[in-house]
């Protein structure tokens, strides 16, 4: 059952890394190349971004409630 998880999660980053990096692509083309490095990081960032956006909506998910001291008098 997770391999559906997963297959559904993979795609959809896929599908936003894709536009992403097409819209990215789009952008270069009509402001034009700068330099090679900026839009190597530009698209670095295209593909890394939903990943960061996926953890940080699973660590809040599964963050505990609320911090209760062990030690109450």
């Amino acid at each position: 059952m997770y391999w559906l998880a997963w297959a559904i999660f993979g795609s959809a980053y896929l599908a936003i890394s894709v536009f992403a990096v097409y819209m990215t692509y789009r952008e270069h083309e009509r402001n034009g190349h700068r330099s090679i490095v900026l839009s190597g990081i530009s698209y670095l960032l295209c593909i890394a971004w939903p990943l960061l956006v996926a953890g940080m909506l699973a660590f809040v998910q599964w963050r505990p409630a609320e911090f209760v001291p062990a030690d109450r008098n």
